[in-house]
């Protein structure tokens, strides 16, 4: 179990390529992700979104102050099919969810199958200027390798991965968001592939 101080956001792609049994896989990926930390407004405090043509907020740090909420709300989310706006959604990300001082360990992880219709970059960098730390997660393969780098802190911040095999990614992203940098060989993790 983390007892790290921090603030988790998920950014959830609800995409048409993602389809409703991947889209479930991804929400069951998220709530185990979730389990490996200690969740209350001392330790880590979680918020969730889920976007396709637009964002849609699900709840921010404030609103689900227990794992049990935590877990309910996520497994209460509804597929909403659309495009893939990501840039949008990691603008809203940082308006709702990152706005605002803390000396709280922030943390983004952004889920996605395909290309953004949209520009990632800019939305990203200020983003990395709130001190947000961001793993991006391309899942099956549509994902443009590119976006996930422009996205990513850096490339030991990047995972691929099959729908499937989601949770096999979990263990080495805990351990990065958990430790930091400096405490994790960067070298274990880079860019992984697993299908």
């Amino acid at each position: 179990m983390c007892t790290a101080k921090l603030d988790l956001a998920f950014l959830i792609d609800g995409s048409g390529s993602v389809g409703s049994v991947n889209f479930r896989r991804c929400l069951s990926f998220i709530k185990n992700v979730i389990r490996g930390f200690r969740i209350s407004p001392r330790y880590a405090r979680v918020a969730a979104e889920v976007y396709s043509s637009t964002p849609r907020r699900i709840f921010t740090f404030t609103q689900s102050r227990n794992a049990y909420q935590v877990l309910r709300a996520i497994g209460s989310i509804r597929y909403p099919s659309g495009g893939t706006n990501t840039g949008k959604a990691l603008w809203d990300v940082l308006r709702y969810m990152f706005g605002g001082r803390t000396n709280r360990k922030r943390v983004l992880l952004v889920l996605t199958d395909g290309r953004s219709q949209d520009h990632v970059l800019k939305p990203a960098r200020a983003l990395k200027r709130a001190n947000v730390e961001i793993f991006s997660v391309g899942v099956g393969r549509g994902y443009s390798m590119t976006q996930l780098n422009e996205m990513a802190t850096d490339r030991s911040h990047v995972f691929t991965v099959d729908f499937r095999n989601l949770n096999s990614i979990i263990k080495a992203i805990k351990m990065k968001v958990c430790k930091g940098k400096c405490a994790f060989n960067t070298e274990v993790v880079t860019s992984q592939t697993v299908y």
